[in-house]
């Protein structure tokens, strides 16, 4: 699925301050793509991923979906919702009913699948996330750890088999050993075909999965390219207020003494084996 913002401008109308909240967006998500959208609190993150399925209508400027525009009147917004799935940042937002087989059902139920072909996508979707659908099919959401609810959360949206996944701060609340397992079930969301945008301000998160950034400030696009020729661009983060993940400062040190010969490494395991090959 190719997503394409075109000069995408988006104001709240019922503010005191009548600013752009986004500001002339042009920018083209590709199939394949797996993109991090970075920037600081305010910098328009979440009000953009809105205008994905026409949550938020813009100000100004269009939304083309595979070159068809967002708004136009062909265009099946309950559709659209099917093929791309958001999971928002908290996921209590999400979950609703009593049980987690019934949160990760109401998706397909709605699509009109057969019960056997819901109970299907129920399991596949829990065995996606690391959920044994045995164990916790009967549990209630509200009841399981933050980690275990965010994975309940994700596996409810790829049980409508998705083209494209978007998330909103996925590794909020959740601690290391609770981001790895996030890091490794949309590795394998990826490899599966989907296009995984992940919208955060948890740069080492992003780094780490990542191929292509996507930079904010203030509602305007001031990067967009590999993560690689990211890292050049200081005075850049700097101005965005975003700061270089530990490994990398310490990368970046390295390779500026002397002491690699490669910058091109993004991961601490990454590193420990250039330090002791």
């Amino acid at each position: 699925m190719k997503i394409r913002f075109e000069e995408l401008s988006f104001k709240y109308d019922n503010t005191p301050v009548q600013r752009n909240v986004l500001e002339s967006l042009n920018f083209e998500i590709l199939e394949h793509d797996f993109v991090g959208i970075i920037g600081a609190s305010g910098s328009g993150k979440t009000t953009l991923i809105q205008h994905f399925t026409g949550l938020l209508q813009p100000s100004s400027g269009r939304v083309l979906i595979d070159g068809q525009e967002l708004n136009s009147a062909g265009m099946d917004l309950g559709d659209l919702r099917t093929r791309i799935g958001i999971v928002f940042q908290f996921p209590e937002s999400q979950l609703f009913e009593e049980t987690v087989y019934a949160d990760v059902a109401f998706g397909p139920q709605n699509m009109g699948l057969s019960e056997a072909e819901v109970h299907d996508r129920v399991e596949e979707s829990l065995r996606l996330v690391g959920l044994d659908a045995d164990h916790f099919s009967k549990r209630s959401p509200f009841h399981l750890s933050e980690g275990e609810k965010r994975r309940v959360a994700i596996a409810g949206v790829i049980a409508m088999n998705p083209d494209v996944l978007i998330l909103d701060e996925p590794t909020a609340c959740l601690d290391p050993e609770g981001i790895r397992i996030i890091e490794e079930i949309l590795r394998g969301l990826h490899r599966l075909g989907k296009q995984i945008i992940i919208v955060s301000h948890h740069m080492d998160f992003v780094v780490r999965l990542c191929n292509r950034i996507i930079v904010l400030q203030n509602g305007k696009l001031i990067y967009d390219g590999d993560k690689k020729s990211i890292f050049n661009q200081t005075r850049m983060l700097n101005r965005a207020n975003i700061l270089l993940p530990r490994v990398l400062q310490v990368i970046k040190r390295l390779f500026d003494h002397g002491v690699i010969e490669n910058s091109d490494i993004f991961t601490a395991s990454e590193l420990r084996k250039v330090l002791t090959a």
